[in-house]
Formats: structure tokens, C-alpha cells, sequence
């Protein structure tokens, strides 16, 4: 294996490495895992990384409800609110003008309020500015209507959505190494 990919994994953060191995090891080719692998050893980030890998293995429901729930208790991103508990959805929103149309739909982790006022605005702006591109003006102004009420149906949730729930599986790993960090787990949700 070449000296510099060796390199290229000292110069990574503790976390980076960890994110390398927990989310994309499959995808590197033999030598590069085992280089991945030698360099986790000589940092004894190895027991880590094994610990983390039998979660996401031996996961629960009420496990994974846990760790969404951990989530659903930080304060509101956007608001710095603690009254209500975060919530997940999609903000969707066309904008439109003769043969260009932009469709944006954005993954929020915010509180029902917050998120409904990001819904609210981006269905308003989609109903100003989306119909105006053809053909594909009307199709996406539609979509974005249609997803936004979609959000709206979840809103208020006393329990970590689908949305919330997916976004914890998918980020255990940093859950788990940020659980006595708030700030590392706020700076996860924005």
C-alpha cells in the first residue's frame, strides 16, 4: 500500500476515522481497509470502533428510540427553544422562471413550531414562484406542496418520528461518542 494513503489517515480526526470505517469500509479496497485498520490500532481506536460497530448490529427498537429521543431533547436549532421536543421533516420549495425550475428539499431537525414556519414559508414561496417554469414549473410547485402537507400531518409529535429515527440510525456512531457532549450533539443537528 502506498506510503501516502498510510498518511492520509494519520492527518484524520479520531472521528473521521471512525466515520471512514463505521460508514464506508465496504466501499475501500482490501489494502486500504487494512491500512484503515492498522492505523485505528495504533491510535487504540479499534475497541472503540468495535463497540460502535456491535450497536448499530445489536440495535433495538427501544434502543434506537432512546437514542432519537436523546436527540428530540436538545434545544430547537433554530430557535434555541426548550418547550417543545425536536421534531424531523422535509422543507420543500419551487421557484420557477420560463424553461428553469429549482426544486430544494431540505432535511430540518427543529421544534413543531419552527419547522411548521419553514413549511409555511416554502409552500408560500412555492405557490409565488414555482408555477412559472415550463414544463416542469407546475410538477415540482405541486410536489412541494404536496411534501410540505405531508410534514404538516406529523406536526405536533410527542415521540420521535420516522424522520427523527432514520436520522438517529444513521448517526448512532456520533450519538454515542457525543452523549456526555451537548454541543457536539447540537452541532450534529444543524
Amino acid at each position: 500500500m502506498p506510503r501516502n494513503l498510510k498518511d492520509t489517515y494519520l492527518q484524520k480526526s479520531d472521528e473521521e476515522l471512525i466515520d471512514l470505517f463505521l460508514i464506508d469500509f465496504h466501499n475501500l479496497n482490501e489494502e486500504a481497509q487494512g491500512t484503515l485498520e492498522e492505523v485505528l490500532r495504533e491510535r487504540d481506536l479499534h475497541e472503540k470502533v468495535t463497540f460502535l460497530q456491535g450497536l448499530y448490529e445489536n440495535l433495538s427498537d427501544e434502543q434506537l428510540q432512546r437514542y432519537a429521543q436523546a436527540l428530540s431533547a436538545l434545544p430547537c436549532p433554530s430557535c434555541n427553544g426548550t418547550d417543545e421536543a425536536l421534531t424531523a421533516g422535509f422543507s420543500s420549495a419551487a421557484f420557477s422562471i420560463l424553461v428553469f425550475t429549482n426544486y430544494e428539499k431540505r432535511f430540518l431537525i427543529s421544534c413543531p413550531t419552527c419547522l411548521r414556519k419553514r413549511t409555511t414559508r416554502a409552500t408560500v414561496s412555492s405557490l409565488l414562484f414555482g408555477w412559472w417554469g415550463i414544463p416542469w414549473g407546475p410538477i415540482r410547485t405541486i410536489q412541494a406542496l404536496v411534501n410540505n402537507a405531508k410534514v404538516s400531518q406529523y406536526l405536533p409529535n410527542h415521540e420521535p418520528n420516522e424522520w427523527l429515527q432514520a436520522f438517529a440510525l444513521q448517526n448512532l456512531h456520533r450519538i454515542e461518542l457525543g452523549k456526555d457532549e451537548p454541543q457536539r450533539l447540537r452541532d450534529l443537528i444543524r
